[in-house]
């Protein structure tokens, strides 16, 4: 999985992110802080190789 944090408010709260975090959980819970669009990216990566990528757009109102 990959969850992204960039832009100016997410740098003055020292909240920048956009790591992979390896898991082979079916199901992955995240919180934002962050009003705004989002997206998340799930990577399936096989003897090294990713063999699969998909994302989601998340927007975020409240």
């Amino acid at each position: 999985w990959k969850v992204r944090n960039r832009g100016e408010e997410a740098k003055k709260r020292n909240c920048l992110r956009g790591q992979i975090i390896h898991t082979d959980e079916l199901i992955q819970y995240e919180e934002s802080c962050f009003k705004g669009d989002h997206y998340v990216e799930c990577y399936i990566v096989k003897n090294g190789i990713c063999v699969a990528r998909g994302r989601i757009d998340v927007p975020i109102k409240a």
